[in-house]
């Protein structure tokens, strides 16, 4: 009986003030109704404390202090908080905010929101394939055409100046002291490499090892059997052949002797 005057009581306050209150002018959004419920449990959990204190001393607060009373003061405030706890571990993770439906006007909104999104993207879609890379601006193209005056004027004056030829470059004294300079570098370079590492040293060459030498030999030889087999013909007679023959072999070893050398030093 004491709660149900308790709860009336509370709810005909809180429709008083529900025209005053903050969340009744701010729009109805999650945020601001989970805000609300939140301060309505805190007002009731202050308004019922605030009760039991005021319908303890209704009750008992004219009554003599007895055993009795005491006594039955003790067990209806244990009763009350007793009560209070299991109807809050009955309501815990049950709020009204987390099975709140979706209301009309918010399915409304979000529709509409969705429309207007798919209306938005048909339409910048649209405008993408109409898009122009050209420009058509009277400034913009004026601005182009003045780019375009100003690049071929300062074109002109570079071609304009006067162009050197790999032959006059090559004549001009720097050029010429360079390459001169690098050239006694280089012969300096080559003297200190050949005498930091063959100077003193005995050549490593054997002329009878020589490929050459062998064929200059054979040669020789050669040239000594047509020699002698000329002397042994009569006169008037000639192996023609065989002296072309012996002179092209002369030649190749001479040639190839230089060769080796030349590997060698």
């Amino acid at each position: 009986m004491a709660e149900t005057h308790s709860q009336n009581k509370y709810k005909e306050a809180g429709k008083k003030e529900l025209v005053k209150s903050l969340y009744s002018q701010l729009p109805e959004t999650k945020e601001t109704q989970h805000a609300k419920e939140l301060t309505q449990l805190y007002s009731q959990n202050v308004y019922r404390q605030e009760g039991r204190k005021e319908v303890a001393q209704s009750l008992y607060a004219h009554m003599p202090q007895t055993i009795e009373t005491v006594f039955a003061q003790e067990v209806t405030k244990a009763q009350s908080d007793k009560f209070y706890k299991d109807k809050y571990n009955r309501e815990k993770g049950k709020s009204s905010y987390t099975n709140m439906k979706t209301l009309p006007q918010v399915e409304h909104a979000m529709e509409v929101t969705k429309n207007q999104s798919d209306v938005g993207y048909r339409r910048a879609k649209e405008e993408l394939h109409l898009y122009n890379t050209a420009p058509d601006r009277p400034d913009i193209v004026n601005a182009t055409n003045a780019a375009k005056l100003a690049s071929d004027v300062a074109y002109k004056s570079k071609s304009s100046q006067p162009v050197y030829s790999d032959g006059s470059v090559l004549d001009r004294p720097d050029i010429l002291h360079a390459t001169e300079v690098s050239k006694l570098a280089s012969q300096v370079k080559y003297k200190e490499v050949f005498d930091r590492q063959l100077k003193g040293q005995k050549p490593h060459y054997n002329p009878l090892d020589c490929v050459s030498f062998r064929q200059t030999q054979a040669a020789a030889a050669l040239a000594s059997q047509v020699k002698y087999k000329n002397n042994q013909k009569p006169e008037g007679s000639s192996d023609l052949p065989n002296l072309l023959q012996l002179e092209h072999v002369l030649q190749a070893s001479k040639l190839q002797s230089n060769v080796e050398y030349k590997k060698k030093y």
